[in-house]
């Protein structure tokens, strides 16, 4: 089969599949699945075409995850400085079973600290509140999702599937089950 044409299949199983997994089918018309699915397709291309024609996007985007690496090096040196080989620094000893060397707590978890801490911030300024409702505006005519879904799911991009929840925390308590759903997966 070939890559054309497994996208294709996958373009049109994978909302079937979730409308057959849905809760509540009755809510979605032929007519508005149709519409999300041309609106997805349709800001994909347009994403694509904007990258490659637009050098500008390009350096924007790249931008934006310079600046995620970042803070992960700066979060990873940070660990290192404080537990040393534990969180991944040279060891002061002969490393036997380097496959054994990965310490979750002291490797993966403090990006999802800082991270956490950083959105805390970002929201107590009011920036956080700003940035959720222009791309709830954006996504909400396209998609009909709401502010916190459209910014969880841009965020992946960017950050990981645990991190990107956390920028919008404040706003889970307020979500529907489709919501949390939408943003979890």
């Amino acid at each position: 089969m070939s890559l054309q044409a497994q996208s294709l299949l996958g373009l049109l199983l994978l909302p079937l599949l979730a409308w057959l997994l849905s809760e509540n089918r009755a809510a979605f018309s032929h007519k508005r699945l149709l519409r999300i699915l041309v609106a997805g397709i349709g800001i994909q291309l347009a994403i694509a075409a904007l990258m490659l024609t637009l050098p500008a996007s390009r350096v924007a985007f790249d931008w934006a995850a310079g600046l995620v690496a970042a803070l992960q090096d700066a979060t990873n040196a940070g660990t290192r400085l404080v537990f040393g080989y534990l969180a991944g620094g040279p060891a002061p000893f002969d490393v036997v079973r380097p496959e054994n060397g990965f310490v979750l707590a002291l490797q993966a978890l403090p990006l999802v600290l800082v991270v956490s801490a950083l959105s805390r911030l970002l929201y107590h300024w009011g920036i956080l509140q700003r940035v959720v409702s222009a791309i709830g505006r954006l996504l909400q005519r396209a998609f009909a999702v709401t502010g916190p879904v459209g910014t969880a799911s841009a965020a992946n991009i960017f950050v990981g599937m645990v991190e990107a929840p956390l920028l919008v925390r404040p706003y889970l308590a307020a979500m529907s089950r489709g919501d949390l759903f939408a943003t979890m997966s």
